[in-house]
Parts: C-alpha cells; sequence; structure tokens
C-alpha cells in the first residue's frame, strides 16, 4: 500500500511543479498559483484539500499534546505527520525522527 502512496504523493507533488511552472511563465499568476497549493496540500494530506490537511496537523497536534510538550515536539509531530502522508514507511516506525 505504501508504494501507491508514493506513486501518488509523486503525481501530486508533479502537478503542483508544473503549475509553478506555468505561474512563472505566464503574466496573469494567480490561478497558477492557486492550483500548485492545492496541489501541494492534496500531496501532504494524501489526497484531501486545504480542510483535509487542517485536519492532519490538528490530529498530529492534539496526540502530541501532554504537559512537558514543547513546541518543538509539536512541530516534530506535524512534520512526522507529513512526512508519513507523503512517504509511508514499509515497515512501521522506520527511521521516525
Amino acid at each position: 500500500m505504501a508504494k501507491i502512496q508514493y506513486i501518488k504523493s509523486l503525481a501530486r507533488l508533479n502537478s503542483a511543479c508544473d503549475s509553478l511552472v506555468s505561474a512563472y511563465e505566464e503574466s496573469d499568476t494567480s490561478y497558477h498559483v492557486k492550483q500548485a497549493r492545492a496541489a501541494f496540500c492534496r500531496a501532504l494530506s494524501g489526497g484531501v484539500d486545504y480542510e483535509g490537511l487542517l485536519d492532519l496537523v490538528e490530529e498530529a497536534v492534539n496526540e502530541t499534546h501532554d504537559i512537558d510538550v514543547t513546541d518543538r515536539d509539536y512541530a516534530r509531530a506535524v512534520v512526522n505527520a507529513l512526512l508519513d502522508t507523503v512517504a509511508p514507511f514499509l515497515h512501521d516506525k522506520e527511521g521516525k525522527a
């Protein structure tokens, strides 16, 4: 299943890159930048939109919540959640930060 996610993430990131190249090449960039941002959200959240990305981040923060948690711990949880979505490990907890 993770290998399929790799291909989907690659396609979403390619779409975002294509939109950024188009934004660079054309005078009206707003449409292409919006398309790129949407593609990045889909890539980072596993295929859902901006709200889905917010849900993913919120869940990562909620799972980390503890009395002794630092901002760095929250940041680590969010980054790991995003990376797990874009490029999940084939084996559990392999190489986690």
